[in-house]
C-alpha cells in the first residue's frame, strides 16, 4: 500500500509491472494552503534565542584542536603553506540576515542545524497555539486560520 499527495502514480505503476500487475484506487480529495517558514523566521517570530553552550549551539573547538596545513596558490602561480584550524568558528552576526533581529542574526552564527530544537518548536506551537491572534499576525496573517492543524517533520532518529 502507497499512499502519497506527491507520488507519481504513473512512474510507480509502470515500475511495478504496469496497469494489469497494480490496482490504482484514487481518492479524491482536496488541498490545504501550506506556507512554509525557514529556521529564521521562526527565530524572529518567537524571539527564541540559541543560547553559546546550548545542547543545540555548535560547539566552540569542535574539531579537537585539530589543525591541517594547506598549500595555497596565489595569483601569478605563488604557493605557499598555510596552518589552518579544523575547529569550528563562526561570525557572532553573520552575513545573510538582513532585516531580521540583532537576537535572530546571533542565533544563526551559533545554532547547530543537526540537533533537534525541542525548545524551539515549543515555542512555535505555543506562538500558534496559545498567543493572541494579533501576536501570531506574522504566522498566520488570514483571519480564517484559526481553525487549522499543525504537522511537524521531524528527521529519523
Amino acid at each position: 500500500l502507497l499512499m502519497s499527495a506527491t507520488a507519481d502514480a504513473a512512474a510507480l505503476r509502470a515500475y511495478f509491472g504496469g496497469e494489469a500487475a497494480v490496482p490504482l484506487l484514487e481518492v479524491p480529495g482536496r488541498t490545504f494552503p501550506v506556507e512554509t517558514f525557514h529556521l529564521e523566521d521562526l527565530l524572529d517570530m518567537t524571539g527564541h534565542l540559541v543560547e553559546e553552550g546550548s545542547r543545540c549551539a555548535l560547539r566552540r573547538g569542535h574539531g579537537n584542536g585539530k589543525e591541517v596545513t594547506l598549500q595555497v596558490t596565489g595569483r601569478g602561480g605563488n604557493v605557499r603553506r598555510e596552518r589552518a584550524s579544523l575547529d569550528v568558528e563562526c561570525a557572532e552576526q553573520p552575513l545573510g540576515y538582513a532585516g531580521y533581529l540583532p537576537t535572530t542574526r546571533r542565533s544563526m552564527a551559533r545554532v547547530d542545524e543537526r540537533v533537534i530544537n525541542y525548545d524551539l518548536i515549543e515555542d512555535v506551537l505555543s506562538l500558534l497555539l496559545l498567543e493572541p491572534p494579533a501576536r501570531r499576525r506574522r504566522l498566520l496573517p488570514s483571519e480564517d486560520r484559526d481553525d487549522g492543524s499543525v504537522l511537524v517533520f521531524l528527521p529519523g532518529l
